[in-house]
């Protein structure tokens, strides 16, 4: 998320080493949602298949969403 640029100096820099969380929207679970969506029956058949997830906020200079995917052995 981006930083607000009402913030004063000190507390941006604050932020940057990890000082502060964002808590506005998006919520996570919308950001679950989104990522999920996207992904599905290109990275996975169904999210069904999703067994576990970490999702995080965090505030930095250039705002992204990363995303990280694994495959995991499947039961038998």
């Amino acid at each position: 998320m981006a930083i607000p640029k009402s913030w004063t100096k000190t507390r941006q820099n604050k932020t940057r080493d990890g000082g502060a969380r964002p808590t506005t929207s998006p919520d996570v679970d919308n950001i679950a949602k989104l990522a999920l969506d996207s992904m599905n029956g290109i990275i996975f058949i169904d999210d069904r298949q999703v067994c576990s997830m970490k999702i995080e906020k965090h505030y930095g200079d250039a705002p992204c969403t990363v995303v990280r995917v694994s495959e995991i052995d499947a039961a038998t």
